[in-house]
């Protein structure tokens, strides 16, 4: 009998199993660079050492790349996570969506937010492309509408209606 493909989390998760539990949530952020205050809250059960430690084997397993204050997943690795946990990617792609709505700047229309809302707004569009922002929440709603307004005064006006359609659309009835 062929083998199938490497299970990239069980390879990751012999070697840190929170490692294995943060490759899950960051495989559902762009791939962009990932501001590490996310990491932090990814993880909240985890102490600062131990997810320095995940980050670290993540690091030395060539799965992830560390930056300054950042970490990013490779696009096919994320999607090879994502691909390997179907019941789990609308789960992952909410856990991101309340990261987001925690960090986004609340004035994206303000140019001293636009460095923080550059960073996360390539994730916004990520987890609503996964579909973590199809349900009826108004934090979600909002988290829409602020990353329309980024959109907007940026001059992606495409992004930015629809973006804002989203909004109107996850908002709860009544």
């Amino acid at each position: 009998m062929e083998a199938g493909p490497p299970d990239p989390l069980r390879e990751v998760a012999a070697q840190d199993p929170n490692a294995a539990e943060l490759l899950k949530v960051l495989a559902h952020f762009a791939s962009r660079p990932i501001p590490l205050e996310l990491v932090d809250a990814a993880l909240p059960e985890a102490s600062a050492q131990e997810r320095k430690d995940a980050l670290a084997a993540l690091a030395g397993l060539g799965a992830v790349e560390l930056g300054d204050g950042t970490v990013a997943v490779a696009a096919d690795l994320a999607a090879a996570v994502r691909g390997s946990l179907p019941e789990q990617v609308l789960d992952g792609a909410r856990l991101v969506g309340e990261l987001l709505l925690a960090s986004f700047p609340a004035d994206p229309a303000d140019p001293a937010n636009w460095p923080a809302a550059g960073r996360l707004h390539p994730h916004l569009v990520q987890i609503a492309d996964l579909g973590g922002l199809d349900s009826e929440s108004a934090s979600l709603s909002v988290l829409l509408a602020r990353g329309s307004e980024y959109s907007r005064v940026r001059g992606d006006l495409e992004a930015a209606e629809a973006m804002a359609r989203r909004a109107l659309s996850s908002c709860p009835p009544g």
